[in-house]
């Protein structure tokens, strides 16, 4: 995947070890999460749940419940935008414009939010290609120190 992916991690104070390996564990599952997605939804790889439903395989509708929820989706954005967003791509389905959004929503849930539950967290962000979900407790606020 060629699209950068940034995690941010706000505490309040030092983070315990035990918020360390968490935060370690979950930079691994988003990296694993990330390729699996990549590989079912990658409109250019030609193994991919995409490719294969363009090009005919109607099965994986039946079969596979995230593509269900991404072709959903996708259809009701092109419904609700009169147009404006279109799944297909040359008379192919092509999420790529809808996928990049669920996987960052999907991931956040997942992996991210679990580290909420660490007293000392007081913000979870993360950033892919501008898509992004954050998270923060309290009255705590994001700065941009660049």
């Amino acid at each position: 995947m060629t699209i950068s992916f940034t995690v941010s991690v706000a505490v309040q104070g030092e983070a315990s070890p035990n918020l360390t390996q968490a935060f370690t564990d979950a930079c691994r599952k988003i990296y694993t999460e990330l390729k699996r997605i990549e590989a079912d939804f990658s409109a250019f790889l030609p193994d991919s749940l995409v490719s294969r439903f363009a090009e005919g395989d109607e099965s994986i509708l039946l079969d596979n419940a995230e593509f269900q929820e991404v072709y959903a989706a996708a259809l009701l954005a092109k419904e609700e935008t009169a147009g404006a967003f279109d799944p297909y791509f040359a008379g192919k389905f092509d999420p790529t414009g809808l996928v990049k959004g669920w996987a960052v929503k999907k991931i956040f849930a997942s992996c991210l939010m679990p580290l909420a539950a660490f007293p000392e967290v007081t913000g979870l962000c993360i950033n892919g290609g501008g898509d992004l979900q954050a998270w923060t407790r309290g009255d705590f606020r994001w700065e941009d120190r660049h």
